[in-house]
């Protein structure tokens, strides 16, 4: 029988058992904790999103070095020229090397400028160019390139997901365009590097992004718009759903047996309501049975036409045989053509302006 002294002992033998049993645990715990946050840490910064912050990081702080050894801005804007503008091409263009050859020659232009001011963007923070410099060709085009992405009013708003197949991965990106306050998906390809980080290397998207920004950019001004256009057609109103007052294409020609020469002939009807509009002025889009539109231009109208309460309004366009677009309405069977009329100005006699907005208002 033990006595009360080894009692004692056996018991300070038991909790220091059990207190080295729970620091043992403790530590175990805490390497597998720190083991868990190294291994994280270390496979974090070999991916894609850690590279993606890198850049950014990069634009933060203007280091060019570093947001160069992360984009390749040669491959990406090659891409997205080639995406863009050779993409409209038709079979026929690509094989006529003097069209060929001016889209090959607007590359060299093109690429260059939209690198340079990316470059100047990393290095300054911003868009703006030099005010007392002329734009060439190339800046002129980039800056519409830059205009219709809406690469100003851009935020990131995160990662949405990622795959990988070898040495390449696409990282689908959240953006929402604060202009047009709608959010988008682009999808950004990306190279593995020799030290396993990552480089952007073309957007994969960017002919279905431009073509989606493009919709809501007009959606978006259709919706700030609708109160003016319903003011204009208070004033001049185009008459869609009468048999009587149907609009017309058609083409005609002067009858010169030798050489001649045609012209594209629309017609449609207005309805003023109230003699005080001076002129108003629109949009003429020709669509076929599809809505596809064929060709597109101007117009105007003056006081000595508006002399009713209903308005014919004729217009007329010479069709050159030498330029495609022209030459394909001669022999065209235009009775299922139709001219898509938008009025968007109107000016009343007492001076007084109405009309559309072009553009989106600045982002506040």
């Amino acid at each position: 029988m033990m006595s009360e002294q080894e009692d004692q002992v056996v018991e300070s033998k038991s909790l220091t058992k059990s207190s080295n049993k729970k620091r043992n645990i403790i530590f175990i715990a805490i390497i597998a904790i720190v083991a868990a946050l190294s291994f994280y840490f270390f496979y974090w910064i070999k991916t894609p999103q850690y590279s993606l912050g890198i850049i950014k990081e990069s634009i933060q702080k203007h280091d060019l070095v570093k947001f160069e050894k992360h984009v390749d801005l040669n491959n990406m804007y090659t891409r997205a020229f080639d995406d863009l503008i050779m993409a409209t091409l038709s079979e026929d263009d690509k094989n006529n090397p003097f069209i060929f050859g001016i889209a090959s020659m607007m590359k060299n232009i093109v690429v260059p400028a939209l690198t340079d001011e990316t470059k100047k963007f990393v290095e300054t923070g911003s868009f703006e160019a030099d005010k007392n410099g002329d734009k060439n060709n190339g800046q002129q085009i980039a800056d519409n390139m830059k205009d219709k992405s809406g690469v100003e009013t851009i935020e990131y708003n995160g990662v949405e997901s990622t795959s990988k197949e070898g040495k390449i991965a696409v990282v689908n990106i959240k953006i929402t365009d604060k202009q047009v306050k709608k959010s988008f998906i682009i999808k950004l390809k990306m190279r593995e590097l020799d030290d396993r980080t990552w480089q952007l290397t073309e957007i994969a998207n960017l002919k279905e992004y431009l073509k989606e920004h493009e919709e809501a950019v007009t959606a978006y001004l259709a919706e700030l718009n609708k109160p003016v256009q319903d003011k204009i057609d208070g004033y001049v109103k185009l008459i869609n759903d009468d048999s009587k007052y149907k609009n017309r294409i058609y083409v005609t020609s002067d009858g010169n047996p030798f050489f001649a020469s045609h012209y594209l002939n629309m017609s449609f009807f207005v309805q003023i309501p109230e003699q005080n509009v001076q002129s108003f002025s629109g949009v003429i889009n020709i669509v076929d049975s599809n809505n596809k539109i064929l060709a597109s231009g101007t117009f105007s109208s003056f006081d000595y036409e508006l002399n009713n309460s209903i308005v014919a309004i004729h217009r007329s366009k010479n069709l050159n045989p030498f330029i495609p677009d022209d030459k394909k309405f001669v022999n065209m069977d235009t009775t299922s053509l139709k001219a898509d009329v938008k009025i968007s100005k109107v000016i009343l006699k007492d001076g007084t302006i109405i009309e559309l907005m072009k553009e989106l208002p600045p982002v506040k």
